[in-house]
């Protein structure tokens, strides 16, 4: 049976599974771009790691947003899943939190350039002009921010992971 863009109401569909993955994809590589001048010392290149992670950050930002929309107007196949009711519930905590996660993310990455006095990036195509003049507290507080995120979100996606593989290698029980 070909696979609809549009979710149905026992599976996601092409529009959910290709916002999923490059949503995956585009996380990876924030990761590793941070991971990348994380340890570094003020340098251009540090800069330039950190402007092309401001980048893909916004990409991210609106790759999730569309995403929640997506969520919001399409079925979810998990309400057809013949799973026990503590893993549906699970499964939609579980979705939910990641989302209000890595948008909250997202947005306190923005604030913080926001309040750093910073320009804010988009690769070298363009660039939006400061917004405020730097504001070390408020730079401070979205900077920890965003840290304590990017330590808090492994957790939710090893569950993540362990309950997509759990899922497709049992796949649905009796109640």
């Amino acid at each position: 049976m070909p696979i609809s863009f549009r979710n149905s109401e026992s599976q996601y569909g092409l529009g959910a599974r290709l916002l999923h993955w490059s949503s995956v994809a585009l996380l990876v590589t924030l990761i590793l771009t941070a991971a990348e001048f994380e340890d570094l010392d003020a340098s251009p290149d540090k800069l330039e790691l950190i402007r092309q992670h401001a980048s893909y950050g916004l990409i991210f930002l609106f790759l999730m947003s569309l995403r929640l929309f997506w969520r919001c107007t399409n079925q979810n196949p998990v309400h057809s899943y013949n799973i026990k009711s503590w893993q549906k519930f699970g499964a939609h905590f579980l979705h939910w939190g990641i989302y209000l996660i890595v948008i909250t993310q997202s947005l306190t990455g923005l604030c913080n350039l926001v309040f750093a006095g910073s320009e804010i990036p988009f690769f070298k195509l363009v660039e939006i002009p400061a917004l405020t003049g730097k504001h070390d507290e408020l730079h401070g507080f979205f900077s920890s921010i965003h840290y304590v995120i990017s330590i808090v979100i492994y957790p939710l996606f090893f569950i993540h992971i362990s309950a997509a593989i759990y899922h497709q290698l049992f796949g649905v029980l009796d109640d």
